[in-house]
């Protein structure tokens, strides 16, 4: 049995860390505790049935990334978090502006097309 320590991003609670932990002791041959405060996976597994690349497969097809790297430069791991973040709030806010102005136009008496401006035809 060979005993490795990985990171693990994506995490952000303990239903995470557990569903990971859950998913590689159903497998047959790992043992898998999960540390969500220092985002790491100790894992023993028999190296003759698994290796790296098989975990990473299977913690990645649930939705979180591992890494085999010794990263202890968090500051690294946090600027990526950050940066894909920032990427999912530019696209959330592109698709919440024209949103906002449809619901809500018509309340501040700004045009809208008459098959969405529920004031048409009212009169």
């Amino acid at each position: 049995m060979k005993k490795e320590t990985y990171n693990v991003t994506g995490m952000s609670c303990a239903s995470c860390s557990a569903s990971i932990e859950k998913t590689l002791n159903k497998m047959d041959g790992i043992k898998a505790s999960v540390n969500l405060a220092t985002e790491k996976v100790n894992v023993e597994f028999d190296e003759k049935k698994y290796n790296f690349d098989k975990i990473k497969e299977t913690v990645e097809s649930i939705g979180f990334s591992v890494n085999q790297d010794k990263i202890d430069n968090k500051e690294e791991l946090y600027e990526e978090a950050v940066s894909k973040l920032q990427n999912k709030l530019l696209i959330s806010a592109i698709f919440a502006v024209p949103l906002l102005y449809i619901a809500m136009g018509h309340m501040m008496n700004l045009w809208l097309p008459a098959i969405i401006n529920p004031h048409h035809g009212n009169d």
